[in-house]
C-alpha cells in the first residue's frame, strides 16, 4: 500500500462530521455501510422534486468468504458502480461526545480540539483521528455546544486501505450516528425536528445497536449499547437446543413457532431495554428533558416478533423508522421491497447524502 497516498486522502478528504447545509447537486453518490452481518449500499440521485433511489443492493457476509468477496458480491449487482464511495464505522475503537467549549470558530475549534482531544476521549490523542461540528452556530453567549467524534487510527486506516484495494476511492468517512443524524437533517425535519422534544433514534445491527437522542432535528446523546440481534440468535440456540445455523433460520422464519420464540426473546429485550433506560435517565439528568418516542431502524428491526416484544418492554412509543420512506421510487425499483426491507438502509443512505450536506 502506498502509504503517503493514504496520507493524502486523510488530509484532502477525511472528517467525520459535515456541516447540515445543501449545497449544490452533484449527480449520483453512493454510500457503503460494511456491517458485521451484512454489507448495503445505496446510490441516489437529486431531482427537482427531491432524491431518488437510483441503485440498492444488499449481501450477506455468512458463507461468503473474505470481505473483498462480499464487497465484490454487491458490486456485481449494481450497474455502472461508482468510482468513490462513502462509508462508515461503528461500534468499539469509535466515540462521540457531546461537551461545551468556548465560543470560536470551526476552524479554530478543530485546531484546538486536536490539542485537547484526550480530555474527551479514552485514547492517547496520536492514535486516533478526531472531528468536531458546532451545534449552534448562531449562538450568542460565550460557550457553544460541540459534537465531537473519534476513531481509532488503525481502524480508519484499515477500512481506506480495503477501499482502495477494491478500486474505490474512500473519500469520505464518517461514523453510522452520523450518517443517520444526515437523514434527519436533509429529508427527515418533519419527522424529528418538534420543537424542544427530544426522541430517540435506535438503530439496532447483528452485532450492536446504537443510541441516538435528536432534539429539534440535532444530535445530542449518542452512545453504543453492545446487544443486537445476534444476542437474541444465541437465547434461541441456548434455549431450544439449537445449532448456530438453525438458530437464524429460525429467528428469521420462525413460521408457526413465533410465540415460543418471543418468549424467548423476553430476557435479551430486557437487558437492551434496561441499557437504554439508563442512558435516557442520563440524558434526562443532564439536560432536564425526557425522550418522548423511540424510532427502531436497521436490521434488527426486521427480526419478526422483535418490535412487540421491545414495545412491550418499552416506556416510550415505539415506531419503526424506515430511513428510505423520504426517496422518490423509480419503476425499475420494486416500492413494495423497498418498504418491507428499506429499513436497514439507513446508514448507507445517511452516507449518500453526504454530498449534500
Amino acid at each position: 500500500m502506498n502509504e503517503p497516498r493514504l496520507k493524502k486522502i486523510f488530509n484532502a478528504y477525511f472528517g467525520f462530521i459535515r456541516r447540515f447545509i445543501p449545497q449544490t447537486p452533484v449527480g449520483i453518490a453512493a454510500g457503503l455501510d460494511i456491517g458485521s452481518a451484512e454489507y448495503k449500499f445505496v446510490a441516489i440521485k437529486k431531482t427537482k422534486e427531491g432524491f431518488e433511489l437510483e441503485r440498492w443492493a444488499s449481501e450477506p457476509i455468512a458463507g461468503n468468504g473474505d470481505p473483498a468477496q462480499v464487497l465484490g458480491k454487491l458490486i456485481s449487482k449494481t450497474e455502472h458502480p461508482p468510482k468513490a464511495v462513502y462509508t462508515a464505522l461503528t461500534g468499539k475503537g469509535t466515540l462521540i461526545r457531546f461537551i461545551e467549549m468556548p465560543r470560536m470558530p470551526l476552524d479554530e475549534l478543530r485546531n484546538a480540539f486536536s490539542v485537547e482531544a484526550d480530555k474527551y476521549f479514552p485514547f492517547p490523542a496520536d492514535q486516533i483521528y478526531t472531528d468536531c461540528y458546532i451545534l449552534d452556530p448562531a449562538g450568542k453567549g460565550r460557550q457553544m455546544d460541540v459534537m465531537a467524534a473519534a476513531v481509532r487510527k488503525e481502524m480508519a486506516d484499515e477500512r481506506i486501505k480495503f477501499l482502495l484495494a477494491q478500486g474505490w476511492a474512500g473519500d469520505y468517512l464518517s461514523l453510522n450516528p452520523i450518517a443517520l443524524a444526515n437523514v434527519v437533517q436533509i429529508l427527515a425535519k418533519d419527522t424529528f425536528a418538534a420543537k424542544d422534544e427530544a426522541v430517540g433514534i435506535l438503530d439496532m445491527g447483528e452485532s450492536g445497536s446504537n443510541l441516538t437522542v435528536m432534539v429539534n432535528g440535532q444530535p445530542r446523546f449518542c452512545r453504543d449499547i453492545f446487544i443486537g440481534g445476534l444476542e437474541f440468535t444465541r437465547r434461541l440456540s441456548q434455549a431450544l437446543s439449537l445449532n448456530p445455523a438453525e438458530a437464524v433460520q429460525l429467528r428469521n422464519q420462525p413460521g408457526d413457532r413465533l410465540e415460543a420464540v418471543m418468549g424467548v426473546y423476553e430476557a435479551p429485550a430486557q437487558n437492551l431495554i434496561r441499557e437504554i433506560r439508563l442512558s435516557f435517565d442520563y440524558f434526562s439528568t443532564e439536560n432536564d428533558q425526557d425522550v418522548k418516542a423511540v424510532y427502531l431502524t436497521g436490521g434488527g428491526a426486521l427480526i419478526p416478533g422483535i418490535v412487540p416484544v421491545l414495545q412491550n418492554q418499552m416506556d416510550s412509543a415505539l415506531t419503526v423508522w424506515n430511513p428510505l420512506q423520504y426517496l422518490k421510487i423509480p419503476a425499475s425499483i420494486s416500492a413494495a421491497e423497498v418498504e418491507s426491507r428499506g429499513v436497514k438502509f439507513g446508514a448507507a443512505l445517511g452516507l449518500a447524502l453526504a454530498d449534500y450536506d
